[in-house]
């Protein structure tokens, strides 16, 4: 009786198991079909964009958590894999790190300066955090297939972006932006960011293909993997983006230490095989360009058939010898550190001299103007780079005020004209870790550096422990994750929500490769590893508890914005509009719609209640507000028409006190006062005039009476 009752139970936890395989893989496919669509809005740069993201993501992560949380209580023999993740002490550490960091951005939102956009960038953070938690979760589901899905469908994700201003260029698209001047952008509209994502595609295909194939099928994803190359390189020098290219060849090299002597030999000669290949139509690239010729897709299409049967010809060589130089081994020897260190250091020495190369005017004549104008700017005395130092030297002013907690979400943005010491405009820090700083503080960074360091471990772990295959995928999502990070640092990638998406998609892949393995190489029977730690249990219905929050809120914030005024009565105008404010309070134009709303109405009924509370409105968006002198402007703006003059002149004042080197201040204070002069001296000579002609109808009358008079 209790041996069929224990086969029942173990039939019912394989059919468990079997239904929850296949729903892992089915949330992970739909996550690769967002994945691959989200780039087209923008890169999710603006908040607008990423709001309805977030909905579809939170939706994404709710789903898949509740199936995670399920799972966790009723795993059993063949869900020890998904058992782990609820006592794995590194996956814990970094889960909890990762909701702390959450529920931070939603305090400091409401509680630190209240900029425009703190609980959108709370959402943004939160949605980002929580799917990866889940992703991480189903890929441990998944296995090595769903790792790997994943892994083609951010390739291809990044692979459609990196080709899209080529068409742009020939008129096939009318994306704006995607092109500017001589420089390549894509749907991100900015260069140095369209170049570090094609840098990281670039990275990634090349890993994969530097690793000898042994599988005459293969070629199927090889060949096309190859031929993208040529335009990826083609879009990486022709973004322009000095800090993509010098921080590519750092991780190209960086890679070399990681993977076997064979794999480097071949990583090399594919890099090289790459540059002579692209080197021929690098002069007339510019000119097809401004030309819109067709020429800018058919010449790279073409090399690229050319780089693709050049690898396909040293594939099948490798197949042939049928051998590898480094045998699989459970990890690397310490031997074999001494052996693959040659390539790393003569190819160190080999790029010190072709830099130098590049730098010679013989040389430099070759390239493109605009390429060889790029390579001579890089140096530390260039305009843009000491802008970028005065950008973090005035970051640090605020980080000093609020070095703790932070100072909520997008904070800078509302208030950088106050702390700015030179006259820019600038609304990013452009370094995602100056900007974790201004927003959550000393307590945010290090939560987001022990969520980074939980999943190195698990990746180091996965590393070590795994055969060849295991640290080829660590090395192959690795490498470009590193690089997305250190690029981050120099720019504003990460205020694009697809880029934080990106990069904790290849997080979720280490931590799911370091989860995996672990469980797959104890030596003790799964049912160690059955029942999950009563924390972890607990932990992932907290975490389920915060989505649901999270998406709560953010479905609250989508009605709110879609909520159009227009075409109702009066009494349903007021309720939509108070609902709107109420809502995203922080919302300065929406509350600035509020004001206008109420002012208008005033105007036309003169009931003074609407008036009292346009204006007390405006005082509340003024005590959000003290160091922004654009919405300083704007509240005198709105004094001023309702006839408010003394406040409106105190506000003219503090914005030109809070922002002494924001020029529009002083104009727009110059005009108002101006305004005000001009308006004080006409009213001077009506009163003038109104006296003179007083007095004449006095003296006209006392002569009618008197008989004469008045001069």
């Amino acid at each position: 009786m209790k041996g069929q009752q224990r086969k029942s139970r173990r039939f019912q936890a394989d059919r468990e198991s079997k239904m929850f395989l296949s729903f892992s893989r089915w949330m992970i496919a739909l996550w690769v079909v967002v994945i691959v669509v989200l780039p087209y809005y923008r890169g999710l740069f603006f908040f607008e964009d990423m709001l309805y993201a977030d909905m579809v993501l939170g939706l994404w992560a709710l789903v898949g958590l509740s199936a995670v949380v399920y799972s966790l209580w009723i795993s059993g023999d063949a869900l020890g894999n998904m058992a782990m993740i609820g006592r794995d002490p590194l996956w814990i550490i970094g889960v909890l790190a990762s909701l702390l960091l959450v529920l931070q951005y939603g305090v400091m939102a409401h509680f630190g300066l209240q900029a425009t956009h703190a609980w959108d960038q709370a959402y943004r953070m939160g949605t980002v955090l929580l799917s990866f938690i889940a992703l991480t979760a189903l890929l441990v589901a998944a296995g090595e297939k769903g790792r790997r899905l994943v892994l083609v469908g951010t390739a291809i994700s990044i692979g459609w972006t990196t080709l899209f201003p080529f068409l742009t260029i020939v008129g096939l698209n009318r994306f704006p932006d995607s092109v500017l001047g001589t420089r390549l952008s894509s749907v991100f509209q900015y260069p140095n960011t369209y170049g570090a994502m094609v840098g990281a595609a670039m990275l990634m295909t090349l890993i994969a293909l530097s690793e000898p194939s042994q599988d005459p099928r293969a070629w199927r994803w090889r060949f096309p993997a190859a031929w993208v190359l040529v335009p990826f390189s083609m879009g990486l020098i022709f973004s322009a983006s000095r800090g993509a290219w010098i921080l590519w060849p750092v991780v190209w090299w960086l890679v070399l230490w990681f993977v076997p002597f064979a794999v480097q030999l071949r990583m090399i000669a594919l890099t090289l095989m790459l540059f002579v290949v692209v080197a021929p139509i690098l002069p007339f690239f510019p000119v097809w360009q401004e030309t819109g010729s067709w020429a800018v897709i058919v010449a790279p299409a073409a090399l690229g058939v050319v780089y693709a049967g050049i690898v396909g010809l040293t594939d099948w060589q490798s197949m042939r010898k049928n051998r590898v130089l480094d045998p699989p081994s459970a990890g690397p020897p310490s031997s074999a550190w001494l052996k693959r260190s040659f390539f790393p250091l003569v190819s160190l020495v080999l790029a010190v001299l072709g830099w130098l190369a590049l730098r010679l005017p013989v040389v430099s004549h070759l390239l493109p103007q605009a390429v060889s104008l790029r390579l001579s700017d890089i140096r530390l005395t260039t305009r843009n780079v000491a802008e970028r130092f005065i950008f973090y030297r005035d970051s640090l002013k605020l980080i000093r005020e609020h070095w703790l907690f932070g100072a909520g979400g997008d904070a800078w943005r509302d208030v950088f004209l106050h702390y700015a010491s030179y006259p820019y405009y600038s609304t990013q820090t452009h370094s995602f870790i100056f900007q974790l700083a201004i927003e959550v503080g000393l307590v945010g960074v290090l939560l987001f550096i022990v969520v980074l360091l939980s999943v190195v471990w698990l990746g180091v772990r996965a590393y070590r422990q795994g055969d060849d295959r295991d640290r080829q995928q660590v090395v192959l999502v690795a490498a470009p994750a590193l690089y997305l990070l250190a690029h981050g640092q120099i720019d504003f990638d990460f205020s694009f929500g697809y880029i934080l998406i990106v990069f904790f998609t290849w997080l979720s892949i280490l931590a799911a490769s370091g989860l995996t393995i672990r469980s797959t190489k104890v030596s003790q029977p799964m049912t160690v590893f059955a029942r999950p730690s009563r924390l972890g249990r607990v932990l992932f219905l907290v975490v389920l508890a915060i989505g649901l929050l999270i998406s709560g809120l953010t479905a609250r914030e989508v009605y709110a914005v879609g909520l159009q005024p227009a075409g109702q009565s009066l009494d349903d105008v007021r309720k939509i509009v108070d609902y709107k404010a109420r809502v995203r309070y922080l919302d300065r134009d929406t509350r600035f719609m509020k004001i206008e709303f109420y002012r208008q109405v005033y105007e036309q009924t003169h009931d003074a209640s609407y008036r009292t509370i346009a204006l007390k409105e405006l005082e509340a968006v003024r005590a959000m507000s003290e160091r922004d002198p654009r919405t300083l402007m704007k509240l005198a703006r709105t004094y001023a028409v309702m006839g408010e003059v003394e406040m409106a002149d105190r506000l003219y004042a503090q914005a030109v006190k809070t922002a002494p080197l924001f020029l529009p201040a002083y104009e727009e204070a110059y005009e108002w006062l101006v305004k005000r002069a001009l308006q004080a001296a006409l009213q001077a000579g009506q009163k003038s005039e109104s006296d003179v002609q007083r007095k004449k109808n006095r003296c006209f009358r006392s002569s009618i009476v008197q008989t004469r008079l008045c001069g």
